[in-house]
């Protein structure tokens, strides 16, 4: 379950949360990394099907993030979407693209294959949005959009996805 939506005191919290962890406090990378691991796995996972994957790049976000969390300034949705958005930039460093058919669910195969096709900024928003459950004003501090350009992408990308799944029904 993705953390809950940002409150004023949330908010306060996270601020003196991520202050401690920029003084690398043990405690409070302790926290960040129980509080968010889970949520931004579950995300990579949902698009590369693939658990070793999966686990590498989540990985290696925590780690760029703990090398740059001293330059870290709060943006709008906290710590999550940042780190959302630093383990897609980890997938797209790669050229990580999912590949079709490498689950028993016939159905998962198929919307994992669709959602493949889709470009790499629709496959996050997607994401961000559907399988993390991240509102829309967090995913676009996470991606650097409008929240406009994330409704946006987000409706062109269910269009697209609609239409790719009906294709693959067809055939």
């Amino acid at each position: 379950m993705p953390p809950a939506p940002i409150t004023p005191q949330a908010a306060a919290d996270e601020r003196e949360l991520v202050i401690r962890a920029q003084r690398y406090e043990p405690e409070a990378l302790e926290e960040i990394y129980d509080t968010y691991f889970d949520a931004v796995y579950r995300a990579i996972f949902a698009r590369v099907g693939d658990h070793t994957v999966a686990e590498a790049v989540t990985g290696q976000a925590f780690l760029t993030a703990l090398e740059i969390l001293p330059k870290y300034h709060r943006r709008p949705g906290g710590l999550h979407p940042w780190l959302q958005y630093l383990a897609a930039r980890e997938l797209r460093a790669h050229g990580w693209r999912p590949t079709p058919g490498r689950h028993p669910v016939h159905e998962a195969d198929e919307l994992r294959g669709a959602l493949a096709e889709l470009t790499p900024d629709q496959q996050e928003v997607l994401t961000m949005r559907f399988l993390v459950g991240m509102p829309v004003e967090a995913v676009a501090a996470g991606t650097g959009r409008r929240r406009g350009q994330v409704r946006a992408l987000q409706h062109r990308a269910l269009q697209a996805l609609l239409r790719l799944m009906a294709a693959r029904d067809a055939a």
